[in-house]
């Protein structure tokens, strides 16, 4: 397998300044080097495009299937003849194009410099395998990413709907106030259903801060023993979910200036990231930065810990606007909850969970195809790893320049 520089692989060409050629509904986009940004009368290059960047923000490249207008900031890269187009976007994809500014000023690449990259090129028809093969999993991380997106689109729209108009007695959403106004009332909180109350938090759970008071606090001999320790930011990282990982811990004299919580409890963040929440799955300590709400064993913990995250921006607010923000156990302890019955709280809860557990399966999966995709880009665009020929049928290649 060859090398050869980019010039031999496609023709790089400036881009130009869209204005004269720019319309709202014209059928050409206009690409800069983080987009497309508007639409032209008239295209500049014919598709398929490589977009590279020139001056200003040294993004990643960008590709465009279509005829298309490329602004005077970036260059278009046409694929010679011989070349799959694809696959040369991906190689481009792979450098560190920040690496080869030279300025001073705004940050901009020279032509000559891009022209220069050299790539390991193998036969047309294995590139074309190689690019088949990279963009299907575009494709999937492309399909994952909408569908995560929709299941956030469906959980924001049903905690809204769990937590104004709740279940009935078989799982169902109640039907809204303005169909059945004889379900609802009046409360504190807005229209509830009839069957539910309006209690603070304080009513249904022991809200207690943290402690940690050793001084100082980074003393080692307070750290690495058996006892796990969180602090703030791993609760921010487990947002909503069950904690189980740690990565720090107490010892014996920790532990004896520290409390305890047991699994079950809410942790929520009073201070610098206010409310943040999650759920402890194992027994824990933490720091007066975290408080640990233990609810009433009829009552369901993760309907509470919703009823928190929903109170997320008006705790928010309640943190004066200091250097760090913070808030304290009298902004948790009288916090207005509603209240069903525990059997709906836990119906409520099941609903939740299910929608949480797809989304999650599905962010798991995303993660999957981002790592076989890297992996993929290094072993096949080095030539580490070889597609058989048995598996690259032979390609006509498309008329390029």
């Amino acid at each position: 397998m060859t090398t050869k520089p980019l010039h031999e692989l496609a023709v790089v060409l400036y881009g130009k300044s869209p204005n004269g050629v720019r319309s709202d509904h014209a059928p050409y986009p206009i690409w800069g080097t983080g987009g497309i940004i508007g639409n032209a009368q008239r295209p500049l290059f014919p598709g398929p495009v490589i977009i590279l960047p020139r001056k200003g923000t040294l993004s990643n490249p960008s590709f465009c299937e279509i005829d298309c207008w490329v602004i005077d900031t970036a260059y278009a890269a046409i694929a010679r003849n011989g070349v799959d187009i694809k696959w040369l976007y991906y190689n481009l994809s792979q450098k560190n194009l920040e690496a080869l500014n030279e300025a001073t000023g705004v940050p901009s690449i020279s032509r000559d410099l891009l022209n220069r990259l050299e790539f390991y090129v193998p036969s047309y028809d294995e590139q074309h395998s190689i690019s088949h093969i990279l963009t299907t999993i575009d494709n999937l991380i492309d399909h994952t990413e909408s569908l995560i997106a929709k299941y956030q689109s469906i959980k924001q729209g049903m905690m809204y709907d769990l937590f104004t108009r709740g279940v009935d007695a078989n799982g169902r959403l109640r039907p809204p106030r303005e169909e059945a106004l004889e379900l609802y009332k009046e409360s504190a909180l807005g229209w509830i259903p009839k069957e539910w109350e309006v209690v603070q938090l304080s009513d249904i759970a022991n809200v207690n801060r943290g402690k940690f008071t050793a001084r100082p606090r980074n003393d080692p001999m307070y750290y690495g023993g058996q006892y796990p320790f969180i602090q703030t930011g791993d609760v921010t990282n487990n947002f909503g979910r069950v904690i189980t990982h740690f990565s720090q811990t107490l010892s014996e004299p920790g532990k004896s200036v520290s409390r305890s919580f047991p699994p079950g409890t809410i942790a929520v963040t009073i201070a610098a990231n206010i409310a943040d929440t999650s759920i402890l799955g194992i027994e824990m300590f933490f720091p007066d930065s975290i408080v640990g709400i233990e609810v009433n064993h009829e009552h369901s913990v993760r309907f509470i810990e919703l009823c928190i995250r929903m109170n997320k921006p008006f705790l928010d607010a309640k943190a004066p606007q200091s250097a760090q923000k913070n808030i304290n156990l009298n902004d948790l302890r009288p916090l207005l909850v509603p209240l069903p019955h525990p059997d709906e709280q836990h119906k409520i809860s099941k609903i939740y969970e299910t929608i949480e557990c797809n989304s999650r399966i599905l962010e798991e999966n995303l993660t999957k195809f981002q790592i076989m995709k890297s992996g993929l880009m290094h072993d096949l665009l080095t030539g580490t790893v070889r597609i058989p020929p048995h598996l690259t049928p032979a390609q006509e290649p498309p008329h390029a320049v």
